[in-house]
């Protein structure tokens, strides 16, 4: 799972905040478990927060 993870950030690193959310959004709905994408979610919304 790690490979996979760094090959998606290779890929979205040279995009914004909000197109990287995005997109790994969407592996994770693809690839992970429920519980995994409602922590992606999470974590999402506590990055706004800091903002």
């Amino acid at each position: 799972m790690k490979e996979e993870v760094n090959k998606i950030l290779e890929i979205i690193k040279n995009n914004d905040v909000k197109v990287q959310q995005t997109i790994l959004l969407e592996c994770a709905s693809r690839i992970g478990s429920k519980e995994w994408q409602e922590d992606i979610k999470k974590l999402i919304k506590r990055m706004d927060k800091i903002k």
